[in-house]
């Protein structure tokens, strides 16, 4: 007859107990008992215990844990000797029924349901699990019995299958035991916290529509004992669970084949921590998850949404300058909250960023704080200008696979760390890249054609493995007796190119590539292939990355990002306009300059930001005498006395200022601070909304990242070929050099005595995510063109018979070619 418990029937359980006859409770009983005795103290200790009120002893028992027949103890003759029994330090359990860890692959198991509703996460949306993979071993080598016991379950779980254990046999054993009827000797031995939960489980599992149909009057079973930890976390084995099943079975033969079962709450726990610990780096505390819980049970919010809530929270928490800054100072209806958000996230951080929500309130200093109304979009308050010093300095961990904050502030002098710490951050950055290219990544599951899949191997793998071909990644460098080399974190090893066909980039020495080639006796690298690394789109970086504020100005989601796209077709007539090399002791330069300016006002096309990059003279004033650079300043002033005569450009727009390499102080080291504040200050009170940058800088506009570097990349690349070098007068060297900066996510794939950089800042030269728009102001010929998404231009020199320059387009996000001819000329 099935248990129906009714725990408000005043003397229920001693009239269900003397009502009873003693037979009925005997070995569900004592079973029970000496269960709930263990689950409830620290520590299964075999003394003798007082059954307790009410409690009728059955007859040929005695009243000692050890003589009872419960799960603790499993005489040696009831064992199945056939069996093979494994060993527990060579088995594997299969990764699906594992612990998930990082991009794998693992199920997603409601217990409620039948093993038919079992899910395959992968990297898009959860899969019905597959019957090829239900039908994998559950283990290796394959074992014919298993044993499953649970820290939530007094009871345990027997599998078995001569022809080896499989997932699907343990899916359908755990299902099977659980959904038995619970004892009445069982229910009544539960104390009385246990019973109201079970019973409010029993209660809401009966209302739910379950795969089982499930009725009241059906009864309660062993399924509502676990609450709502019905969710299958993983089967697994560690050293730190050998005293658990040591407590819990005393042969040692069963005790080898013996598993964990790990259960979590419902849904909701995977999710919560796909999304904080997997996606945003945060180590969630046990109290911090079960508030999570709760708010997501207070609001009643479907399974499916769970994810988008956890979101939600997550970015609120990423937003508050305690994250950065150690404490946050909040004040909100005079209430001040005081958040220490650290990447240890806390129930009491959580409370106040839920308090934060609820109340309406964010980080004020946050740039974005909801998805936003197109039709309400003001460009000017989403435009943000970002010199290379103010840039936040963010490492990679190869450990972690994700990037983190460094612990201090970047300086100029550097550190010995820090002189190896950029390379191997170039290094990780783009080899992850690699690892994601669909080329580079099989299938977690075995298959037929996982063989087609490409595979890097390192340099020190290389050893003893003469006449194989591999394929490696690493970085161009020459031996100290000039012979080219690849070098990797693990070594180095010798490359002869002289069978290498041609290949498309540009290659250098400091360039990450990928090479392919043959080992020879003479420990030397036959090269066949050469090449750069893939390249990783900017919605495919921010989709793993989005949550991440790389420029410090606020993170921004990738939904947020087509809020602003969509938003921005109501501005089709915003533009950008940028110039290179204003020459201004040239006397036809502010002449040219004045014209398009005259052109604009009578056109009523405005531009929001001028962008004028160096240099800003024609001949060198860094180390010049006192005479240039009172001549400098002058010429700049008297820019500003042009740019403030149309007071409505003046008013409306924005003008950046990017120095150039003759630009005072004029350095070879990048990245280089901007124009000394000496020569600028008057130039600043004419037009408070100039911006003197740093080279590189960048402009984050409504979701856009732009990036300026005015620098002569093109005639350095070519000064510095080493290896294959393109046929100068027939390949596209526009593209080549296009390809070859983004390909390698930095503005300078140079070594540093080609191309001095300052340590700690060389994360301001990255290109990953790859941005939106890339200027790259340079003496060379002018072009435009996009790779992988990323728009790029070079606007040309605002010298010679036409004043060039470009005009780019935010809502369209590309540049078009613009010009004025000289009338001198």
């Amino acid at each position: 007859m099935p248990l129906i418990p009714q725990l408000n029937t005043p003397g229920g359980r001693k009239r269900a107990l003397s009502n009873a006859h003693p037979g009925d409770l005997s070995a569900d009983l004592m079973n029970a008992y000496v269960q709930m005795q263990y689950l409830n103290s620290p520590r299964f200790v075999p003394l003798p215990m007082s059954p307790g009120p009410g409690y009728m002893a059955a007859p040929g028992y005695s009243p000692f844990p050890m003589a009872w027949p419960s799960p603790h103890f499993y005489p040696v003759d009831m064992q199945a000797a056939a069996l093979p029994v494994p060993d527990p330090r060579s088995t594997a359990v299969h990764m699906l029924l594992g612990p998930p860890s990082g991009p794998q692959s693992h199920i997603l198991y409601d217990v409620r349901y039948k093993p038919d509703k079992c899910y395959l996460t992968t990297t898009g949306a959860p899969i019905k699990l597959p019957e090829e993979f239900a039908e994998l071993p559950a283990t290796r080598p394959t074992i014919a019995k298993m044993r499953l016991v649970c820290r939530d379950l007094p009871w345990r779980i027997s599998v078995t299958n001569s022809k080896g254990v499989t997932i699907k046999n343990i899916l359908e054993s755990i299902h099977s035991e659980l959904h038995q009827p619970l004892t009445e000797g069982e229910w009544w031995i539960a104390q009385d916290e246990e019973r109201e939960r079970t019973l409010e489980a029993y209660k809401k599992n009966c209302a739910e529509e379950l795969g089982e149909k499930r009725k009241l009057e059906e009864g309660v079973k062993r399924i509502d004992w676990l609450g709502n930890r019905t969710m299958l976390m993983a089967i697994s084995r560690g050293p730190l669970d050998e005293p658990f099943i040591k407590s819990r079975v005393m042969d040692p033969k069963a005790q080898a084949e013996t598993w964990i079962m790990d259960m979590g709450i419902s849904v909701e726990k995977p999710v919560i921590l796909k999304v904080f610990t997997r996606k945003y780096q945060l180590s969630l505390k046990p109290e911090a998850i079960a508030y999570l819980e709760e708010i997501l049970e207070e609001h009643e919010i479907d399974d499916d949404q769970v994810q988008g809530a956890m979101e939600y929270v997550a970015k609120e928490y990423m937003k508050q300058d305690g994250m950065h800054s150690s404490f946050g100072l909040f004040k909100i209806n005079k209430v001040i909250l005081l958040t220490d958000c650290t990447t240890i996230v806390t129930r009491e951080n959580l409370e106040k960023i839920y308090a934060l929500m609820q109340l309406g309130g964010s980080n004020p200093n946050s740039t974005q704080n909801t998805l936003l109304d197109p039709d309400e979009l003001d460009p000017e308050q989403h435009l943000y200008f970002i010199n290379a010093m103010e840039m936040p300095r963010w490492l990679y961990s190869y450990e972690r696979k994700a990037f983190e904050k460094a612990p201090n502030a970047p300086s100029l002098g550097g550190t010995p760390a820090s002189r190896a710490q950029f390379l191997r951050d170039r290094h990780n950055i783009i080899k992850q890249v690699v690892l994601r290219n669909e080329n580079f990544s099989p299938p977690a599951i075995a298959g037929r054609d996982r063989d087609n899949y490409l595979k890097l191997t390192s340099t020190k793998n290389l050893l003893g493995r003469t006449g194989q071909r591999f394929l490696l990644f690493g970085m161009l460098t020459h031996a100290p007796d000039g012979r080219l080399c690849l070098e990797d974190l693990e070594g180095r090893v010798v490359l002869d190119i002289s069978e290498t066909g041609p290949s498309e980039g540009l290659f250098t020495e400091g360039c990450f590539v990928l090479v392919e080639g043959d080992y020879t006796e003479e420990e030397v690298l036959q090269v066949i292939a050469i090449g750069h690394p893939p390249s990783e789109r900017r919605d495919a970086a921010r989709s793993v990355y989005g949550h991440i504020d790389f420029l410090g100005k606020g993170a921004t989601t990738v939904a947020e990002d087509e809020q602003f796209a969509e938003g921005m077709n109501r501005f089709s007539d915003l533009v950008f306009m940028c110039a290179s090399d204003l020459w201004l002791d040239s006397p036809k330069t502010l002449g040219g300059l004045r014209k398009i300016l005259d052109g604009y006002v009578a056109s009523d096309f405005i531009p929001l930001v001028f962008i004028f990059c160096g240099n800003f003279t024609s001949k060198d004033v860094g180390q010049g005498s006192g005479i240039d650079l009172i001549r400098y300043q002058d010429n700049l002033d008297a820019l500003g006395d042009l740019l403030a005569s149309y007071p409505r450009i003046a008013n409306h727009s924005h003008f950046v200022f990017v120095p150039g390499p003759l630009d005072p102080w004029g350095s070879a080291t990048l990245p280089r601070p901007p124009i000394p504040a000496s020569f600028c200050s008057q130039f600043q009170n004419k037009l408070p909304k100039a911006h003197f940058a740093s080279n590189p800088c960048r402009i984050k506009f409504c979701g856009q990242e732009i990036v300026i570097f005015r620098h002569d990349l093109m005639a350095k690349m070519l000064r510095n070929l080493v290896g294959v070098k393109p046929d100068v007068e027939s390949a596209d060297l526009k593209r080549y050099l296009v390809q070859t900066i983004l390909d390698q996510c930095h503005l300078s794939p140079l070594t540093l005595s080609v191309q001095p950089t300052i340590w700690e800042l060389d994360h301001a030269l990255r290109l990953y995510p790859m941005p939106t728009t890339l200027i790259l102001a340079d003496k060379y010929e002018r072009y435009e063109l996009t790779y992988e998404g990323c728009h790029v231009f070079n606007p040309g020199m605002f010298q010679g018979t036409l004043f060039g320059f470009s005009t780019y387009y935010p809502e369209t996000r590309r540049s078009e070619p613009s010009f004025l001819e000289d009338d001198e000329n």
